[in-house]
């Protein structure tokens, strides 16, 4: 119940999508979230005949955007309740009711093993699962923060981002593309 009072309260703080893009100068969130969201789509070369998955879709905004834009089915998964709930009302809100669907799941253990898809992307959410490759475990100071993001958001563990990408790709994903899109010399910080 904590975990969906913390997300009520984000909920009123960010809005209808709580990821962070890149802006331009003069540019409103609404527009700078459509963009990015249509930028995601574009670099996943997500087609209207896909079937995509995205993992961690919070309540709004990039999954509707992704949606409109490539008029594709999208399956949103998710752990938290008050999240999908939202979703939910929000893509009938949007007329989207027929092009999303939502699970409730973890996304290191998904409860997805008959559905296939031809995309898949996450916004920010793997981020509260692992580690810089700059962590040292030798370090107190990266120890004591390790710790702090596992109370913080309720893991058990955490691995490095190495470790995660070689988990995808040891069942035979192709990783395409993977940025760290905080690292950049835009104009607008």
């Amino acid at each position: 119940m904590m975990n969906q009072c913390r997300s009520m309260q984000k909920m009123y703080v960010w809005g209808s999508s709580w990821h962070f893009c890149r802006f331009h100068y003069g540019e409103f969130v609404p527009q700078a979230m459509a963009r990015y969201g249509h930028y995601l789509a574009a670099r996943a070369g997500i087609l209207t005949s896909n079937r995509v998955l995205d993992i961690g879709y919070g309540v709004d905004v990039p999954i509707r955007e992704i949606a409109h834009f490539t008029d594709v089915h999208i399956t949103g998964l998710n752990i938290n309740d008050c999240q999908i709930s939202r979703a939910r009302r929000y893509a009938i809100v949007h007329g989207l009711q027929s092009k999303q669907d939502f699970v409730k799941g973890d996304f290191v253990n998904m409860p997805l093993e008959s559905i296939t898809f031809d995309a898949c992307y996450t916004i920010e959410v793997t981020l509260h699962a692992f580690l810089t490759d700059k962590y040292d475990t030798t370090n107190l100071e990266h120890q004591r923060i390790a710790k702090g993001i596992k109370l913080g958001c309720s893991l058990v563990n955490l691995a490095t981002h190495r470790e995660y990408l070689d988990a995808l790709e040891f069942p035979g994903f192709e990783i395409l593309k993977n940025e760290d899109r905080a690292v950049n010399d835009d104009a607008v910080p």
